[in-house]
């Protein structure tokens, strides 16, 4: 899948108030981060409208790291609006900007 793993599970190390550690031991909401299927799908219909919640998205498929990154900044404003504007997942519930670094 051209689409980034997530590189965390959803639930680790729960404090009892909602809150699980994420990327770096950043505190993250447990839930995060989501479904993969239902993350791929809410992916493609961004990449298909071309934008997420109203923020601007591209998804080229070729593999250079311009794309790459692309992609993973995608993933990231597709996160960041999952359910609503500005309602989902933190970046640091995933590796995505780890593996943007890294390109």
């Amino acid at each position: 899948s051209l689409v980034p793993q997530f590189g965390i599970k959803a639930g680790q190390q729960p404090d009892g108030t909602g809150n699980c550690v994420g990327n770096d031991g950043k505190l993250i909401p447990c839930q995060c981060p989501p479904d993969r299927a239902l993350f791929i799908q809410k992916v493609q219909a961004a990449a298909e409208a071309g934008n997420s919640e109203g923020v601007p998205v591209s998804f080229p498929t070729d593999n250079s790291a311009k794309s790459q990154k692309a992609r993973i900044a995608t993933s990231i404003i597709v996160l960041q609006n999952l359910n609503s504007k500005g309602v989902g997942c933190p970046a640091a519930s995933t590796t995505f900007l780890d593996q943007q670094k890294a390109l």
